[in-house]
């Protein structure tokens, strides 16, 4: 069986807007890799390895991850243009779990009333 990447959606309000689920997933992980920003929203109920995206990314991704299971900290909802949609095209559905958070998106119409297009 092929190791899982878990994508968990990370809000501004870090580990206090992540649901149970998404928190449980993070304080079990063996590594996590995420962008600064991302990483510095964990806290210290993630105890195991960080790591920052390489640069360049995606030609890293390929082989970036190896026979481990990983997790990984996105913005708000990865399958939104983010990181979770390019895991999925790059390893298969069957290989990637997302958990997402409330996305920009979403957050920008609803303070200004508008609906999400």
């Amino acid at each position: 069986m092929s190791p899982t990447i878990t994508v968990v959606g990370i809000g501004a309000d870090g580990m206090a807007g992540l649901s149970r689920t998404s928190r449980d997933e993070l304080a079990g992980a063996t590594v996590v890799y995420g962008s600064p920003r991302q990483l510095e929203l964990l806290d210290d109920t993630v105890t195991r390895d960080r790591r920052e995206w390489p640069s360049p990314m995606l030609p890293a991704l390929p082989t970036l991850f190896g026979d481990a299971d990983v997790h990984v900290v996105a913005s708000g909802d990865p399958m939104l243009h983010g990181i979770g949609a390019t895991l999925i095209r790059m390893f298969g559905a069957q290989r990637v779990r997302v958990l997402p958070h409330v996305s920009s998106v979403t957050l920008a119409c609803a303070r200004m009333g508008w609906t999400v297009p």
